[in-house]
């Protein structure tokens, strides 16, 4: 290439008891009182539970309907019918968190762009500044080689790129009419340019027809521009041109 992711508790109900056995001795006057006492509490407290139980059935069935809603959007999922409990409570939640995101500070992300790098489909490939008497691709990442050689957003002129294949430039033999790559310059200032072209030429630039691309190649005219080269063969170099 030339340029190389227990229940509760309940308490048992107090149950009346009668004594047996074959003898039953006299009660006392103080324990008969005492023994009518029990009775009488004993009845006295399930006579309480039952009207208790009762107060409460009267007013469950006093009280309305639940209320039915229409279809209710609930942290991303649609439900039709009665809004329940887990309903409120991830409503609830969501609303929290609005309220919490609101009351976070502004701040401004970090750039998404790193300093003298490409990308292409997806993928960071960091170049250095380079020419044309380093003589190859670097081993890893690519670098200048043609054209202005120090790459610039707004120099007006072409900047020819190199890079291996197989290695950092192997994606670049995927890109075609229409794709779209991304130039960071060394402030970190993005420019992006779009394929217009792309020829597969032989170490001395020529394609199969015997036309010469050096110039387009390695020649900085042409306005604002860049060339990318990468070998995917031999003796054989796939090139994109972009602007």
């Amino acid at each position: 290439m030339f340029g190389s992711q227990r229940p509760l508790y309940t308490h048992p109900v107090p149950t009346e008891t009668v004594a047996t056995g074959p003898t039953i001795q006299p009660l006392t006057q103080s324990a008969a009182r005492r023994q009518i006492d029990q009775i009488a509490f004993a009845k006295h407290t399930r006579a309480l539970k039952r009207a208790t139980a009762s107060a409460k059935a009267k007013a469950t069935a006093a009280e309305p309907p639940a209320a039915q809603t229409s279809p209710t959007q609930v942290a991303g999922a649609t439900t039709q019918g009665t809004t329940t409990n887990t309903d409120r409570q991830v409503a609830t939640v969501a609303s929290a968190q609005r309220q919490y995101q609101h009351r976070r500070p502004t701040t401004h992300p970090a750039s998404q762009y790193a300093a003298n790098t490409l990308y292409i489909n997806g993928v960071a490939i960091h170049y250095i500044q380079g020419s044309m008497a380093n003589g190859a691709a670097p081993g890893s990442g690519a670098a200048t080689w043609g054209g202005q050689a120090h790459y610039s957003n707004s120099s007006g002129q072409n900047t020819h790129f190199i890079g291996h294949n197989p290695g950092s430039f192997g994606v670049v033999a995927s890109l075609h009419r229409g794709s779209q790559i991304i130039v960071t310059d060394a402030a970190g200032q993005p420019r992006t340019y779009t394929v217009y072209a792309t020829v597969t030429v032989d170490d001395n630039s020529r394609a199969a027809n015997g036309t010469d691309y050096w110039n387009q190649i390695t020649g900085t005219g042409g306005g604002q521009r860049i060339t990318l080269q990468t070998c995917i063969g031999a003796n054989t170099n796939y090139i994109v041109f972009a602007q």
